[in-house]
């Protein structure tokens, strides 16, 4: 029998429509975003844009000459290159034990009077801890600003937006995003700070350009089937899980021929995925092991996810798990795998202090696909290669107690 294989990424990307029309679209029909008295939208052409021009903003609010933005240590270095570009200085700062969320208690040591404002993470759709972060601002302390680049933006703040405690909230269509376009940003800004907010470039909207994202599209579609994915990476020793360094050049606007798919897409309903995400966290709970079912500890088993996170005892059995899963075709993913410090590529010199939560829980974790490709018999699949798993590792713990080797257990985590 045939084993099947999943995509390791995200849902294809839609491809685009032809416009035919060359120059730059003002605005973009986008009803129903946001409640027009208290937000205002701006469309970037990158996540990375949009999250560059809420920083932006949030310098011009402040008198500093040399700016700071305290950014979590566990996150994707395109956070590093929007804060670079804004002209700010990034400072990192650790998250709780755990945990992908920024320590409150770290954050308060680090704040200056040059911290203009504070990047934190809906990490794969989780909560994030923005009240927490507020209450250590205070009202009128530095911007508080939200990247929900993990987020279907129908499932975060624009349905409740008077509840968010952040000034400014990030959504990326990028390539493996809940809601791709392979290209594009949303920036979400409090009205009364808005007028701050950068304006982006002109953007190429000719047919050679909108050509190019079709074919940029097509190759993307083709390179996340399971098998030709496999031939990069086996074959072709392609690293494909790799987040790398990007520089930002730019504040690119959003390509005019997407701006009908984007808002078509919008008012889609975020994708149904919780009897799936139920399926996950069930075999999670039934199966003991040395893990923590991350989604259910930070109470968000119902909450609309992008990739469902576990998290391991140790960095060995996280990669032993890893490869296991990827043997057997379930596309689990390590994510990051470092803090931000430890990227390939990215910039020696971040400020901060040391970060041991953060490059423990990224050690540590482990993401299982929700795409739309999965079906019930794959989840069914990754519990019978956990009860292997929690089996070999009990007569390895076994074995080892008998022996009477050195060295502390492995350590379970117990909470989010």
């Amino acid at each position: 029998m045939r084993l099947r294989v999943l995509r390791p990424a995200g849902d294809p990307v839609p491809l685009p429509p032809w416009s035919g029309r060359v120059g730059h679209t003002d605005s973009v029909p986008l009803p129903a975003l946001a409640d027009e008295h208290n937000w205002r939208v701006f469309l970037f052409g990158s996540g990375s844009a949009a999250l560059a021009a809420a920083v932006i903003a949030s310098i011009r609010a402040h008198t500093s000459p040399t700016p700071e933005v305290v950014i979590p240590a566990f996150a994707c270095p395109d956070l590093v290159a929007a804060v670079r570009f804004a002209g700010a200085a990034p400072v990192v700062v650790d998250t709780s034990p755990d945990s992908p969320c920024i320590d409150p208690a770290a954050l308060a040591r680090v704040l200056s009077p040059h911290t203009t404002a504070v990047i934190h993470l809906r990490f794969l759709g989780l909560p994030g801890n923005g009240p927490a972060l507020r209450s250590v601002l205070g009202r009128d302390g530095p911007r508080l600003i939200e990247d929900a680049a993990h987020v279907y933006p129908r499932a975060g703040i624009l349905d409740n937006s008077a509840d968010n405690s952040a000034d400014a909230v990030v959504y990326s269509f990028g390539r493996g995003k809940p809601l791709s376009l392979r290209t594009g940003g949303l920036l979400l800004h409090r009205r009364e700070f808005a007028d701050a907010v950068p304006a982006p470039t002109v953007t190429d909207n000719s047919l050679r350009s909108q050509l190019g994202h079709w074919l940029r599209c097509a190759a993307y579609d083709i390179a996340i089937e399971p098998h030709i994915h496999g031939l990069l990476t086996r074959v072709l020793r392609m690293r494909t899980d790799v987040i790398g360094w990007r520089e930002l050049d730019r504040l690119h606007g959003f390509p005019p021929h997407l701006s009908s798919l984007l808002a078509r897409r919008l008012r889609d309903a975020a994708p149904d995925r919780q009897a799936l995400q139920r399926l996950w966290g069930d075999h999670l709970s039934h199966v003991p092991g040395p893990w923590v079912d991350l989604a259910a500890a930070a109470g968000a088993r119902t909450v609309p996810l992008w990739r469902y996170p576990m998290l391991l005892a140790d960095e060995h059995l996280r990669d032993r798990l890893f490869h296991t899963c990827r043997r057997e075709g379930l596309g689990a993913s390590r994510l990051y795998r470092r803090p931000l410090a430890a990227l390939p590529g990215c910039p020696d010199r971040l400020g901060g202090s040391t970060t041991p939560n953060a490059a423990d829980f990224a050690a540590r974790l482990l993401a299982l696909p929700l795409h739309g490709a999965v079906r019930p018999g794959d989840v069914a699949r990754f519990e019978r290669v956990l009860v292997r798993f929690a089996r070999e590792h009990d007569r390895f713990g076994s074995a080892r107690a008998r022996r009477g080797d050195a060295g502390a257990p492995s350590r379970v985590p117990t909470s989010a």
